[in-house]
């Protein structure tokens, strides 16, 4: 006869486990809704501070509706809702508002009594932003989806990843330049998506960068990925790709390694996010 104490031990236990997913769940949640709204204070600043005029707005109009789409859906229904699919999103909003966070750049915009404050609005809206882009949250990501390892002799992306951060983060040393940084990020995301090309479902020939990105795309992103967001990540991955590789030839100053380094991670972050398991072989 069973012991009904081992039932009830082994319902705590199932709850027990099912309340750490509960507990994890809401933490992430948690922390998309601070980064979101950090990000739109942030933001807020920095465009409240320049003129209208000479600015094509519509990059950011675009990307900043595809956020308020899933923050709808997720106000609608929070038992729903998909994590993944949501951190995409504010990561997409994240990219377009790269180009206001070099103060240099940004104050040539800004209303001529508010250029102070467009200066702290762009450097407070970097720090926001690197949040983001942080390495170990790459890191998370490219572990999950099996990203860390390799075959003998080669780096895995992750790997990558952390040889092109540690390439910035150590000093500058006499002859040290961005291609030593940048060129492993490149590898780290060309590796990567080399990696999700053989788990397609359907094998179809995609050669350049942007069609790698929407052949991926179209068979495994997570349901709520819309066609022009993959279709963004898909022509920023062509020219982010170029600028990585140029790195080689010039000699690139550390505040635009870092824009670089930044955009990439973005990138990189964004795609995996999209992307469904599920869905791959």
């Amino acid at each position: 006869m069973k012991d009904p104490k081992d039932d009830l031990l082994n319902l705590i236990k199932e709850i027990r486990g099912k309340s750490s997913s509960v507990v994890k769940r809401a933490s992430k949640i948690g922390e998309y809704g601070q980064y979101v709204s950090d990000l739109a204070d942030a933001s807020e600043s920095a465009v409240s501070c320049v003129s209208s005029t000479n600015i094509n707005w519509q990059p950011q109009i675009r990307s900043w509706s595809y956020l308020n789409q899933h923050l709808d859906g997720i106000s609608r229904d929070l038992k729903q809702i998909n994590i993944d699919v949501a951190s995409s999103s504010a990561s997409t909003a994240t990219s377009c508002m790269l180009d206001f966070v070099n103060p240099d750049h940004f104050v040539q915009f800004a209303l001529p009594d508010r250029r102070a404050e467009a200066r702290t609005a762009a450097i407070n809206l970097g720090h926001v932003i690197d949040r983001l882009v942080e390495k170990s949250k790459a890191s998370e990501l490219l572990h999950e989806f099996g990203l860390s390892t390799s075959a003998p002799g080669r780096k895995s992306p992750a790997d990558l990843l952390e040889a092109a951060c540690a390439a910035f983060e150590r000093p500058v040393t006499q002859g040290s330049s961005a291609s030593t940084s940048l060129i492993p990020m490149r590898e780290c995301i060309n590796s990567a998506v080399a990696a999700i090309l053989r788990r397609r479902p359907k094998q179809e020939p995609a050669k350049s960068h942007r069609d790698k990105i929407l052949s991926i795309g179209r068979q495994t992103a997570h349901s709520g990925i819309t066609d022009w967001a993959i279709e963004s990540m898909a022509d920023r991955w062509e020219n982010l790709s170029n600028e990585l590789s140029s790195s080689k030839q010039k000699d690139v100053p550390r505040e635009e390694w870092m824009a670089t380094l930044r955009r990439a991670m973005v990138l990189l972050i964004e795609l995996l996010q999209s992307l469904d398991q599920k869905k791959m072989k």
